[in-house]
């Protein structure tokens, strides 16, 4: 038996444009972007984890760095969670010791304003590049429709 190739849609296309910007990749999920200090330090780790129970994650940070850890602010975000605290890490990189270990003075009022302002420039892009994927799709359309391309 020959195997026929199977006609692409649309639907293919605009499937495979919305994998290519991350939401088929889980960068679409929900989580926690967090602050832990070290006791007595102006050191901190923002980081984010996708569990509902903060403390435990706090928890295990003081088990695996061996030093006792507090939670100093924790924000949720309803989407690209991994997305928002990249771009927080991106605008406290002044501040930057070492991966996700910070030499800075936070509170829960500064976290909150960082990550709404790294959900509305994530949200910004992510749109920006879903237009310029449907505009390609488009493009990509009418090119197969101009020279009957069959799949």
């Amino acid at each position: 038996m020959v195997a026929v190739p199977r006609r692409r849609d649309t639907e293919f296309y605009a499937s495979m444009a919305a994998w290519s910007w991350g939401e088929g990749l889980g960068g679409n999920e929900a989580g926690w972007i967090y602050a832990v200090q070290e006791d007595e330090t102006p050191l901190v780790k923002i980081g984010y984890s996708k569990h509902y129970d903060v403390q435990c994650r706090v928890k295990a940070l003081s088990r695996q760095f061996k030093v006792p850890l507090t939670l100093v602010a924790a924000v949720h975000i309803r989407q690209w969670v991994v997305k928002v605290e990249r771009y927080i890490h991106w605008t406290l990189r002044a501040s930057r010791i070492e991966g996700e270990w910070f030499y800075l003075d936070i509170n829960q009022a500064i976290l909150d304003n960082l990550a709404e302002q790294a959900m509305l420039e994530v949200s910004k892009h992510a749109k920006d590049k879903q237009v310029k994927y449907r505009h390609a799709l488009a493009r990509l359309a009418a090119q197969r429709k101009r020279e009957g391309w069959t799949f």
